[in-house]
């Protein structure tokens, strides 16, 4: 369970990332600042989550 929201967390942050990305290539500045906006938001949530513990870090394997 823990895999598959790190895989959706991270698909969400990078669907952001495009659609900024995109946007700027397509001289839609406003609506590239909000999904970078957007990006960074999710950004700041998802280390808060690791920080408070609500979103647990997978283990290391060393070896």
């Amino acid at each position: 369970m823990l895999t598959i929201v790190w895989i959706l967390v991270l698909v969400v942050m990078g669907s952001f990332f495009g659609l900024a990305f995109v946007r700027i290539f397509q001289g839609k500045k406003l609506q590239a600042s909000i999904w970078a906006v957007l990006l960074i938001m999710s950004m700041f949530l998802f280390y808060f989550a690791i920080a408070k513990g609500y979103l647990m870090v997978p283990p290391q394997h060393m070896g």
